[in-house]
C-alpha cells in the first residue's frame, strides 16, 4: 500500500523498486579505502566477502588530516569508507571534482545490529556497482541510503531509499494531479 505525504503542489511517497533494479551488476566492483574510523574487523570482514579494500590503518596514515584520506582515495580511484559526514559529505568539504566517491557509514562496534545492517547495505547495495557509482557519495544508515551525485545535466541530484522489510523503495515527488 503507498501512502502518500502531500507538500505544497507535490506528492511525496516511496516507490517499490523491482528486483531488476539491484540486480544489473557492472564490470567493476566498488574499491574501498577504509578511513581510520573504520574499524580493523569491518575491514577483515570485508575481505572475507571479497571485497578489495585497504585501510588507513595498515597504511600507517592514522592521525592524518581529512584531506590527506580523500586526496588518496582518490588517486587510486577507491571509494572512501568512513564514518565522517559532517567531513565528507558536503560538497564545500570535498567538491565533486576532488573524490572518486565517498561512503558514510552509520554505526559502531558498540551496537551491532544496526552498524551490521549498513555494512550490508554497503555490501550488496554499493559494492557490485562499482563503475555506475563513480563520483557519487553515500550516507548509510540501517534503514536508508542516500545518493548525492551530478545526473547527466550537471545537476546535483539527491535519491533516498528505505531498506524497510520488503525494500528498497524510492523516495520520489511527483505532481499532485496524479500525471
Amino acid at each position: 500500500m503507498k501512502q502518500a505525504i502531500r507538500r505544497s503542489s507535490f506528492e511525496q511517497m516511496w516507490k517499490k523498486l523491482p528486483d531488476a533494479a539491484i540486480t544489473r551488476h557492472s564490470e567493476r566492483r566498488v574499491r574501498l579505502y577504509a578511513d581510520e574510523d573504520i574499524e580493523e574487523e569491518v575491514v577483515e570482514w570485508l575481505r572475507e566477502k571479497k571485497v578489495n579494500v585497504t585501510s588507513a590503518r595498515e597504511l600507517g596514515h592514522r592521525g592524518k588530516p581529512d584531506s590527506f584520506h580523500v586526496a588518496l582515495a582518490f588517486r587510486k580511484q577507491r571509494f572512501l569508507l568512513t564514518k565522517n559526514g559532517k567531513h565528507f559529505l558536503p560538497n564545500r568539504a570535498v567538491p565533486p571534482d576532488r573524490f572518486h566517491g565517498i561512503i558514510v557509514v552509520e554505526g559502531d562496534m558498540r551496537n551491532m545490529e544496526p552498524y551490521a545492517r549498513a555494512m550490508t547495505h554497503v555490501l550488496k547495495i554499493i559494492i557490485p556497482f562499482g563503475d555506475h557509482y563513480a563520483g557519487t557519495k553515500f550516507h548509510v544508515q540501517q534503514r536508508h541510503l542516500t545518493m548525492y551525485f551530478r545526473d547527466f545535466k550537471g545537476q546535483y541530484r539527491t535519491q533516498r531509499f528505505s531498506m524497510e522489510s520488503g525494500g528498497p523503495f524510492e523516495w520520489v515527488e511527483g505532481d499532485s494531479s496524479g500525471k
